[in-house]
């Protein structure tokens, strides 16, 4: 499943790939989403918005979908661990969220075994859920 607010650019096309279109915090996207999830196996890709707030709000409302032993991904933590470019202005993102989330929710881990190459986009954003 895809949640956007606009698939215009989604390229992507598979039988098992079903698109949702809707502000990914609107109370009737989130609905629908977790009713088509439901008793479904199912994990979690999250690469939209890199405000922290939005990125907690999502795992917070999307998280459910999230079966035991599978993950919930957080795409571009780095951001947060990067320099922020010359004249550039830092607003906490993803990984901030993530941890944020990772101390919150007790019903996920971080998987750091998951980083196994050491350089990744998604510092300690492989959520498993127990």
């Amino acid at each position: 499943m895809s949640v956007d607010h606009d698939h215009g650019a989604f390229q992507a096309q598979h039988p098992r790939i079903v698109l949702v279109t809707g502000d990914s915090r609107d109370d009737a996207t989130i609905s629908h989403a977790l009713k088509l999830c439901d008793r479904k196996r199912a994990m979690m890709i999250h690469d939209a918005s890199h405000d922290a707030e939005v990125v907690l709000a999502d795992l917070h409302a999307y998280s459910p979908v999230v079966a035991s032993g599978c993950y919930l991904v957080v795409e571009d933590g780095i951001g947060d661990v990067l320099p922020a470019r010359k004249g550039g202005r830092r607003t906490p993102g993803p990984l901030n969220a993530t941890e944020r989330f990772a101390s919150e929710s007790p019903d996920f881990e971080v998987d750091e075994s998951r980083e196994r190459f050491v350089a990744t986009y998604n510092p300690r954003g492989f959520l498993r859920r127990r």
